[in-house]
């Protein structure tokens, strides 16, 4: 190999499919030099021609998990998740920089070896997949011939030996690698080949379009149930995995529990924010529909403005101050005691109303602290903290 080569160092802490080892490459990169990476899941698909939700997500929580990133800030209304630089690079300063070598002499431009990778439609999952890209890749970046046992070495980090030498021989007979005894190389029409294998395969370029288009829409309808106040779809499948609010049971359906009730946030534009939603069953939110109607108008006392001093997160305490006034709700319901039902709607929504247009903290929203959230479960059998959307 030439010193003007991109190096690919040999990284240990890669694990899982090649498909799996390169998103996190590409995650990696995008949060390079301090960098915060504003990506959703429906990007990254578009950018591999993937169609698994699933799958990606959970490769996304497979980088996480590893260190390699961290959410800097979660998803809010159409904007979507911030990504930066996990702890892994901190806490295993030698494997980081590899990885992150690693990362560069794949994206990095102009020598990287995916940094103009003219196909992306081939990243589909039926079409040629990530080994097949990688050899062909590395044969047009390095221009070739290349051995097969330097190429296993190069790309090591990234494909197992035995993937390789499958996919070699593949390539082989689509007629887009020659082989010339021990010498491996692009054949003069690869790529001529390379675009009728996209056009035929409907994983590829068919798949592409159509998936652009399904994302497209989705994404205008996200837009759509943001603007009208409506939580957006990935906010819906976190609720339908959380516990009834009031006594924590489970039922396949959930439905949004409103606190204050939602007759009194009607005035509000926001009235569907993360803070005043927490799941109940219909069972439960069934038994205090008919109280909280009967409970007629509430005059709201407003409060002052006030100034929060230092890192504190207001809407961390008005979720302090919501969720203890909800349980005091709940007992007024059980007692029938409207006037302490009043009580304790009134006392919530005039601290949102204080709190609701101040400006969000930059940083990444942190956890309540063990001893506020002792005071946050204090007395109950159940905590309403597990029912809320995080």
């Amino acid at each position: 190999m030439t010193s003007d080569w991109p190096e690919l160092p040999r990284v240990f802490v890669l694990s899982g499919t090649t498909i799996e080892r390169v998103i996190h490459t590409s995650l990696i990169f995008g949060t390079r030099r301090g960098k915060r990476w504003c990506v959703s899941q429906r990007h990254l698909l578009g950018l591999f021609n993937r169609s698994s939700q699933r799958s990606m997500s959970r490769y996304l929580r497979s980088a996480v998990k590893k260190g390699f990133v961290k959410k800097y800030k979660k998803s809010r209304g159409a904007r979507p998740d911030t990504y930066v630089r996990g702890e892994f690079f901190t806490h295993r300063a030698k494997q980081g920089e590899l990885l992150i070598r690693l990362s560069n002499a794949l994206y990095a431009a102009p020598r990287g070896i995916l940094w103009d990778w003219p196909y992306p439609t081939a990243w589909g999952h039926g079409c040629f997949g990530a080994v097949d890209i990688l050899c062909l890749a590395t044969l047009r970046r390095l221009g070739g011939p290349m051995t097969r046992e330097a190429m296993c070495r190069y790309l090591q980090s990234l494909v197992s030996s035995s993937s390789l030498n499958a996919t070699l021989r593949r390539l082989s007979k689509k007629g887009l690698l020659s082989v010339a005894g021990s010498d491996i190389s692009l054949t003069p029409t690869w790529e001529d080949t390379m675009r009728h294998c996209l056009e035929e395969n409907p994983a590829c370029n068919q798949r592409k379009y159509k998936g652009d288009e399904r994302r497209r829409q989705e994404s205008a309808q996200n837009r759509r149930r943001v603007v009208k106040g409506t939580i957006t779809e990935a906010e819906r499948c976190e609720l339908k995995t959380l516990p009834c609010v009031r006594q924590g049971c489970r039922r396949k359906a959930v439905q949004m529990e409103h606190f204050p009730p939602k007759r009194y946030l009607k005035d509000l534009d926001d009235y569907n924010n993360i803070s005043l939603i927490w799941a109940i069953c219909p069972e439960h939110n069934l038994e205090t529909s008919e109280f909280i109607k009967i409970l007629g108008p509430i005059s709201v006392n407003p409060i002052p403005p006030f100034r929060i001093v230092g890192d504190t997160d207001p809407f961390l305490l008005y979720r302090l101050v919501s969720n203890h006034w909800y349980g005091k709700f709940y007992e007024a319901f059980l007692a029938g005691d409207r006037q302490a039902a009043q009580q304790a709607i009134r006392i919530t929504l005039s601290y949102w109303l204080a709190i609701k247009d101040l400006p969000r903290p930059t940083h990444r929203d942190t956890p309540l602290s063990p001893q506020m959230q002792h005071i946050a479960e204090r007395g109950r059998r159940y905590s309403t903290w597990k029912s809320q959307l995080s």
